[in-house]
């Protein structure tokens, strides 16, 4: 971002804005340094979501008849749905990406996530900077309007979206059960049960999908001592596997076997001990 600016402003380019610059960089790197940082960062970055008015919804970018955007609200932001009607109306294919919004000193802003970002998020993985999209908006008049905040940014190319005058048609489309309905990045499906079931002073226990709780020690990572009702912890179902999940920690464990479990240091049990 700060090379994108320094581009677009070469008055800019002087010793003042380089100690600026350096500045901003180095408090982002902090931000993110440590598992501790990062927990901080993302629940004051949650603190400052919000949520716009009645943005709920099909939207559409033009008068076209066969693609739209539909925004459907979870707990922590939007999966936001590019729909695009095929074959004659017979095929009805999609890509899925999240969308959140923000606003932090009277700046309102969005991020993006490509689909493809699941692959990096369950494997603790860094995220490549093209599957992340910084957005700045403006909402008014029952349309948004996007702009990126970088260069890097960019590959996300929606730019304006106006309250579609056709939205019972395209939710018609949505609800047809005969359609074939065609993920665009089939290979990144996934379902995240947000299933927190107990706390106790050094265990944390999650409902298990076939019956009974997983029991996660608070021990096997410092930043679970933090974890609190209200947090993103649950079950993430993906490519055949099963992760517990701390998603605003960024903390996974994959529990798809006894074996995993085992090397994870997590146990199954039909009963919550209170400590």
């Amino acid at each position: 971002m700060m090379e994108t600016e320094a581009k677009a402003h070469p008055c800019k380019r002087n010793r003042l804005h380089l100690i600026y610059v350096t500045d901003y960089i180095l408090n982002a790197y902090g931000a993110i340094s440590t598992q501790q940082r990062f927990c901080l960062t993302n629940r004051e970055l949650f603190n400052n979501r919000i949520v716009p008015p009645e943005v709920d919804g099909i939207w559409t970018e033009d008068a076209s008849f066969t693609a739209f955007w539909y925004f459907k609200e979870l707990s922590n932001g939007y999966n936001l749905y590019h729909y695009f009607l095929r074959n004659d109306q017979r095929t009805l294919a999609y890509t899925k990406y999240f969308i959140s919004f923000y606003e932090t000193d009277g700046k309102t802003e969005a991020i993006v996530l490509h689909p493809k970002v699941i692959h990096y998020i369950v494997k603790g993985q860094a995220i490549p900077k093209m599957l992340i999209a910084y957005l700045v908006y403006d909402y008014k008049n029952g349309e948004i309007v996007f702009a990126p905040r970088s260069t890097d940014s960019e590959w996300f190319n929606l730019r304006r979206l106006r309250r579609s005058r056709y939205a019972k048609y395209f939710q018609e489309q949505i609800d047809d059960e005969t359609k074939d309905v065609v993920n665009e990045c089939p290979d990144t499906d996934y379902t995240f049960n947000l299933c927190l079931a107990a706390l106790t002073p050094e265990h944390i226990y999650i409902d298990c999908p076939k019956g009974g709780f997983y029991k996660i020690p608070r021990s096997l990572n410092d930043v679970l001592y933090d974890i609190q009702f209200g947090d993103y912890a649950g079950v993430v179902s993906f490519n055949g596997s099963l992760y517990i999940a701390f998603d605003d920690k960024n903390i996974y464990y994959n529990v798809t076997t006894e074996e995993k479990m085992r090397e994870a240091g997590i146990e199954h049990t039909d009963t919550i001990i209170v400590e």
